[in-house]
């Protein structure tokens, strides 16, 4: 199944088998959501690599794959060990049912686990083994409101980030290094401000849930806000951060700011945009231009962008964002923290480039490289890329006035 295929193997790159139980046909219908990918013999949490992953399984024979910006259809079958699921054009992808009720997807010595939910779509709860706890919420970017938390309620008013929740660690903003609120206005509109930046959006409630949509983002951005019993309001992130507010004054924005910076890619690499995909497409098929425009949409999503060299396979994404007073030596102090949340994360010694000081780091997956220019943080990314190429972008890098 090439598009479902290629959404979970881009999914992936943002990046003992048990033996078979057998089951009925009704033991796999509902909803499975991706929990972990291993790759080379590393297993990474989905959570923490912000993957969000469903597979909805229904009882007529008809199957959803949902990556958060496409949902691919098709049909699916079971014979009481394999799961086939086959699109639209014909393609089919198996995944192999264990003894501890996860299905199995070796994708070209990739294993992605799958998880059902926790009620299953019959509307019987699923075996203990198989719950989603509020933990499991938390990973997947949903919104948990509190049981307890009235419907009445409103989030009119500015709300401002108590404490941040990640890897088992509660701290503060300021331990956190970030500064953050919520303005929701009663016309529908709210202003968001991110150490110092502020973005508009709009809003609406559904009960105790109220989603925060930014129009500008494409596809549209929704973050899913939860309304508690204890008058708190919660952000639950694709990366397993929780995320804290209470009632209070709005953060400072600052005027006009501006991330202005620029920097040389090598002969024959290009910026991945709407554009380029088409002409991907052209030349190297749609598998490839699909695994790009999920990941495309997901460094949009953080305001980055993508780059990649003449093999496809060589890839780089840059982000930069206000670092609030942050330095080298406030990131080191996070390194565990990140270690516990990407596999073999691991700062290293600061490098020149140019006219630039970067921090590099390295993980199971890809090469990060960080630089702090007037108080404003960039991070290149890179995975599969040569040494020279490496030195020849950085040393280009320079931030405009």
């Amino acid at each position: 199944m090439k598009k479902m295929l290629s959404m979970l193997v881009a999914l992936a790159m943002l990046l003992t088998l048990a033996a078979p139980a057998l089951a009925e046909q009704a033991d796999v219908v509902g909803t499975w959501t991706v929990t972990d990918v291993e790759i080379s013999g590393v297993t990474v949490d989905a959570a923490a690599t912000g993957m969000q992953m469903t597979m909805t399984l229904e009882e007529d024979g008809a199957a959803a794959l949902d990556d958060g910006s496409a949902v691919q259809t098709g049909t699916w079958s079971f014979d009481g060990e394999t799961l086939s699921l086959v699109d639209e054009t014909g393609d089919e992808m198996l995944l192999a049912l264990q003894a501890d009720g996860t299905l199995l997807l070796d994708a070209d010595g990739m294993v992605i686990v799958w998880e059902m939910d926790a009620v299953q779509s019959g509307g019987e709860a699923a075996d203990s083994d198989n719950l989603v706890t509020s933990d499991d919420a938390a990973a997947a970017g949903e919104a948990a409101a509190s049981p307890d938390a009235s419907d009445d309620a409103t989030p009119v008013g500015t709300w401002v980030l108590e404490s941040v929740d990640a890897a088992g660690e509660t701290l503060t903003p300021a331990d956190a290094g970030l500064e953050m609120s919520v303005t929701f206005n009663a016309d529908g509109t709210a202003t968001w401000v991110t150490d110092g930046v502020a973005a508009e959006c709009s809003w609406m409630q559904d009960g105790a849930v109220v989603s925060a949509i930014d129009p500008a983002a494409e596809p549209a951005q929704v973050s899913e806000f939860a309304l508690q019993a204890d008058g708190t309001m919660t952000l639950e992130q694709a990366d397993g951060m929780r995320l804290t507010f209470v009632p209070g004054a709005p953060a400072a924005a600052q005027a006009g700011a501006q991330l202005t910076y620029a920097f040389s890619i090598p002969d024959g690499w290009l910026q991945v945009t709407d554009q380029t995909l088409t002409e991907i497409v052209e030349s190297d098929g749609m598998e490839s231009a699909s695994v790009l425009a999920v990941a495309l949409a997901t460094i949009q999503a953080s305001g980055g962008t993508l780059y990649v060299g003449e093999s496809l396979q060589t890839q780089m994404n840059v982000v930069a964002q206000p670092a609030a007073g942050m330095t080298f030596d406030d990131l080191r102090d996070q390194e565990a923290l990140l270690a516990q949340q990407i596999p073999g994360f691991e700062f290293g010694e600061p490098v020149q480039y140019g006219e630039t000081t970067f921090l590099p780091a390295e993980n199971a997956i890809n090469a990060q490289y960080y630089a702090i220019v007037d108080d404003v943080g960039y991070c290149f990314t890179m995975t599969n890329v040569l040494d020279g190429d490496v030195e020849f972008i950085l040393s280009s890098f320079a931030v405009g006035a």
